[in-house]
């Protein structure tokens, strides 16, 4: 009978080592799979492949409501831009290093009426991306708009010293972002992405002048004017007036009155160039020709409105 409890306190031992053995043995095996695990299986290739799947889950089925708003200039509801958002910040979130996700998102922010946080977001894009034209542009209209014509000034020239030919290819390359929102438009080609940016070259040389011009850096402007004409443009009639404008302040009359009469070859409604024009005839003593050309300014004020009001009236890239 003394024997008895001996005996289970024996099988009770003999049970925890087996215990113990097993559960040293299992530790070993969890060790063992970690190593392999992190050796052999590419978890930062799992992780990302995770979470672009969450990302195409989340993208818009559509890009339309933006699309738009870009091309009418009617500004949406702050809310009715709410899904992009959305969109934009998951992918910021998931892959921080993307410069087309701040950009697009700082779009959406300035739609909002969110200006500084969208100045914040559009110095991360560039930041990122500086061969990028639009970023810098945005940048530099909004200054712009703002009357910052300094600021204005260096963005839209770090602006131009992008090369066109990266910009297209970043472009055509986010397919995330850019392309379904060109494809949104029907304007998924090269040719369409291309016309946009001369068009954007182009207003980036026109903020450049007109700051320059606000900021009494009149020789500059004339320099940068002048580039300008010798670039692949449109509206003449803008460059050539501004240059009268110039010529005129500095009573360079002569060729002021060359340069208005260039912008009405151009554009003949153009009634600010009329206007200088007559006041250029007063200067020197032509008080009839002065009588004739502030007529007929006063008939194309009232039948088109200001060329000057428009020039000033320039709109942020959908980038």
């Amino acid at each position: 009978m003394t024997k008895q409890p001996f005996k289970q306190k024996k099988c009770f031992s003999g049970g925890r080592q087996w215990i113990n053995f097993v559960f040293n043995r299992v530790i070993v095996l969890c060790l063992l799979f970690y190593v392999i695990s992190k050796t052999f299986i590419p978890w930062d290739y799992v992780v990302l492949k995770a979470k672009l799947v969450t990302l195409s889950r989340l993208m818009p089925a559509s890009w339309e409501l933006l699309v738009r708003a870009t091309e009418s200039k009617e500004t949406p509801e702050p809310k009715e831009l709410d899904r992009y958002v959305h969109y934009l910040e998951e992918i910021i979130e998931a892959l921080p290093n993307r410069p087309d996700s701040y950009g697009m998102l700082a779009y959406c922010r300035y739609l909002q009426g969110q200006v500084g946080e969208s100045k914040k977001l559009y110095n991360k894009a560039s930041d990122l991306k500086p061969d990028f034209f639009w970023f810098n542009y945005n940048l530099g209209v909004i200054h712009f708009k703002s009357k910052e014509y300094p600021a204005a000034f260096q963005f839209m020239v770090k602006a131009l010293d992008a090369k066109k030919r990266e910009t297209l290819r970043y472009t055509l390359n986010s397919r995330r972002i850019y392309v379904p929102f060109l494809i949104s438009g029907a304007h998924l080609s090269p040719e369409y992405v291309l016309a946009q940016m001369r068009f954007g070259y182009e207003n980036d040389y026109k903020v450049v002048v007109m700051s320059l011009y606000a900021m009494d850096e009149i020789s500059e402007m004339v320099g940068y004017a002048n580039s300008a004409l010798r670039e692949d443009i449109d509206d003449y009639a803008f460059f050539h007036f501004y240059l009268g404008l110039a010529q005129y302040k500095v009573k360079s009359y002569k060729l002021a009155l060359q340069s208005f009469r260039t912008a009405l070859r151009y554009d003949p409604y153009h009634y600010e160039a009329l206007y200088y024009s007559s006041l250029i005839m007063q200067a020197v003593g032509k008080p009839q020709v002065a009588h004739n050309f502030l007529e007929q300014s006063k008939i194309h004020q009232q039948s088109v409105g200001s060329r000057v009001e428009k020039y000033h009236n320039i709109d942020l890239a959908p980038y």
